[in-house]
C-alpha cells in the first residue's frame, strides 16, 4: 500500500491514457454533433455569419458579374402594374424584350404551376415562348409526399437525363455525388408552360447555406439546382460536375456550398426595377445594351415586394430567397465556387488531441496564454483560407472540441496536484522550515521516496 501511494504521489497529475481518453469522448460527441441536425444549424447561424462578415470587413467579397442582369417586382412596379400577377401575354412580352439582345439564359423564380389561370391568350403566349431563341429556365420542388391538388412535373425532359451528363465524358461509374430522392415527387410548371420552356431546375434551400446542386429522381434521371442552367456547357468528368469547365465542389450529399453576394452592393448596383422593363416595353423602346447585353444571364424575381418575399435564413440575416438564386448564378458565371474541405470528422478528432496535449504539457499561465493564442490562430487561418482562398474551413466544432479537451485534461491535472499539495501541507507543516515548505509546495512531484515514506508514516 505505501509503494502504490509513493508511486501515485511522484507519477504525472494526468496520464497519457486518460488525456487520450478526455480527446476521444470530446472528439466522439462533437462529430455525432456535427453530422446532426443541430450542427448543420449551429454552422449556418454561428460559423457561417462570422465567415462571411469577416470577408466583407476584409473587402474580400466575391465580385458581382456585370453578366448578372436582375429585374425585380418591387413595390414601385407593383404599382405601376396595379398588380402582381402578369398575365402570360405579359410574360411572353418581357421575355421578346429581353431575346432581342440575346441573353445567354432567362431564370425566372417562379414555377407557373397554374400557367393557364393568370389570364392572356394562353395558345399565343406559349407559341411565342417557343419561337425565344434564349433559354427559359423556371423552378420546380420536390416532395417526399404527393400533394393531391398538384399535377406532377413529367420528368423525362432531356436535361433530366444522365446520358446528356454521360455523353459528354463520364461513364455510369464516375458520377459526381448526388442527393438521392428517388421515388420523390415533383411538381412544377403546368404541362403546357413546361414544353414551350427550356429549363425546369428545382429551387429547393433548406436554408442552411448550401444548395442540392445535383437530385437523383431515378435510375436515369437527375434534376438540377435552377441557378445550373446558367451555365453554356454541364457534363460529368472522373466524379466530378463540370460548368463551363469549371469544377463544381459538391459534398458527399451532392450540396454546394453558396457563395453569398454582399447584399449592400447587390441591391444598390446589380438589382433593376422591372418597372423599368414594362416602360420601355410600354413605349416599345429597344432595351438598352447597358441594360442587358448578350450573353448575360437575366434573373427575374417577381415576389420581391413587401408582403410576398419568401425570405430565407443566410449569413447576412434573413433575405429574400432570390438572393439565393443570384448568388448561385454569380458563381456561374464567375466560376467562384466555395471549396469545402474534406475530412471534417477527422480535424475534430486530430484537434481534441492536441488540445489534451496541450492540458498535460503546460503550467497555469503558459496553458491559457497558450490556448487563447492557439485557438485564436487556428480560427484566424480559417478566416484567412475563407476569405483569400474560398475554402470553407469548418472551425466551429474542431475549435471546440480543442477548447473542450484542453480545458478537461488541465482541470484534472489542477485537481490532483492541489490534492497533493494538500497532503503534503498536511504532513510536513511544522516539520520543515517555512521557507522549505513553501518551496516543496510549488513543486511537489519533485518530493521522493524519503518525504512520501515520512508521509505515509
Amino acid at each position: 500500500m505505501q509503494q502504490k501511494r509513493q508511486a501515485w504521489f511522484v507519477a504525472p497529475n494526468v496520464g497519457w491514457v486518460w488525456a487520450l481518453a478526455a480527446a476521444v469522448v470530446w472528439g466522439a460527441g462533437l462529430t455525432f454533433a456535427f453530422r446532426s441536425e443541430v450542427g448543420t444549424y449551429l454552422e449556418a447561424r454561428i460559423a457561417q455569419p462570422i465567415d462571411f462578415q469577416l470577408r466583407k470587413s476584409l473587402g474580400r467579397s466575391v465580385p458581382i458579374s456585370d453578366k448578372l442582369k436582375v429585374f425585380s417586382l418591387d413595390d414601385t412596379s407593383f404599382a405601376f402594374l396595379n398588380g402582381w400577377v402578369l398575365t402570360l401575354d405579359q410574360w411572353a412580352a418581357i421575355f421578346q424584350k429581353l431575346d432581342e439582345n440575346h441573353p445567354r439564359a432567362i431564370v425566372i423564380d417562379a414555377m407557373f404551376g397554374k400557367a393557364d389561370g393568370v389570364g392572356g391568350n394562353l395558345e399565343q403566349a406559349i407559341s411565342e415562348i417557343k419561337a425565344l431563341k434564349t433559354p427559359i429556365v423556371v423552378g420546380s420542388f420536390l416532395s417526399a409526399s404527393p400533394i393531391k391538388i398538384r399535377e406532377q412535373l413529367k420528368i423525362d425532359r432531356p436535361e433530366y437525363s444522365l446520358e446528356s451528363f454521360q455523353a459528354a465524358g463520364a461513364t455510369a461509374d464516375q458520377l459526381p455525388p448526388m442527393l438521392d430522392r428517388r421515388e420523390w415527387n415533383v411538381y412544377g410548371p403546368s404541362e403546357e408552360f413546361a414544353k414551350a420552356v427550356r429549363y425546369v431546375g428545382h429551387i429547393n434551400y433548406l436554408g442552411y447555406g448550401s444548395v442540392d446542386g445535383l437530385i437523383r429522381i431515378d435510375t436515369k434521371t437527375v434534376i438540377s439546382h435552377m441557378s445550373l442552367y446558367g451555365a453554356k456547357e454541364r457534363k460529368f468528368v472522373a466524379g466530378k460536375l463540370l460548368l463551363d469547365g469549371v469544377t463544381v465542389p459538391l459534398d458527399q450529399n451532392g450540396r454546394i456550398n453558396v457563395n453569398w453576394l454582399d447584399p449592400d452592393e447587390f441591391a444598390d448596383k446589380h438589382n433593376v426595377k422591372l418597372r423599368h422593363l414594362f416602360k420601355i416595353i410600354q413605349d416599345n423602346k429597344p432595351l438598352p445594351q447597358d441594360d442587358v447585353r448578350e450573353d448575360d444571364i437575366v434573373l427575374i424575381l417577381p415576389m420581391m415586394y413587401t408582403g410576398n418575399a419568401d425570405f430565407k435564413t443566410t449569413p447576412f440575416g434573413n433575405l429574400p430567397g432570390g438572393y439565393t438564386h443570384a448568388a448561385m448564378l454569380n458563381s456561374v458565371l464567375t466560376g467562384k465556387w466555395l471549396k469545402p474541405i474534406a475530412g471534417a470528422e477527422a480535424l475534430i478528432f486530430v484537434l481534441a488531441l492536441l488540445g489534451a496535449l496541450l492540458g498535460m504539457r503546460f503550467g497555469v499561465i503558459s496553458f491559457w496564454v497558450m490556448l487563447g493564442v492557439t485557438a485564436a490562430g487556428a480560427v484566424a487561418l480559417s478566416i484567412y483560407l475563407f476569405s483569400y482562398q474560398d475554402v470553407v474551413v469548418p472551425w466551429l466544432f474542431p475549435t471546440v472540441g480543442y477548447v473542450g479537451a484542453a480545458i478537461t485534461v488541465f482541470a484534472e491535472k489542477t485537481r490532483k496536484a492541489e490534492k497533493k499539495v494538500r497532503m503534503l501541507r498536511a504532513a510536513l507543516d511544522g516539520a520543515v522550515a517555512p521557507g522549505d515548505l513553501k518551496a516543496i509546495l510549488k513543486k511537489p512531484e519533485n518530493v521522493r521516496d524519503r518525504k512520501s515514506t515520512r508521509l505515509n508514516s
